[in-house]
């Protein structure tokens, strides 16, 4: 496992995401003090060993949708007076 700071990745960007093709994995530092890590796609993320292992289980639905816009007349400022009375 490689660190790198954020400067190093931006100017080698193409060798480090070699690096990560062939197997590797590039912690990103920011000041010395690790912000994020690059790993191969192949590996399994750790919810995904979780999932298999038994200890997590999946969603049984999909996400929700988001509520409709209701209409309004008026500045917020005279909903938010309207609704303290």
């Amino acid at each position: 496992m490689e660190s790198v700071g954020l400067r190093e990745l931006k100017n080698h960007l193409s060798a480090h995401i070699s690096q990560v093709k062939n197997g590797g994995t590039v912690t990103v530092t920011e000041h010395g003090h690790p912000v994020a890590r690059i790993v191969p796609i192949e590996e399994r993320s750790i919810l995904e060993e979780l999932i298999e292992s038994g200890v997590a289980t999946p969603p049984v639905r999909g996400r929700r949708t988001k509520p409709h816009p209701l209409p309004a007349n008026g500045t917020v400022s005279d909903l938010v007076a309207a609704q303290r009375r």
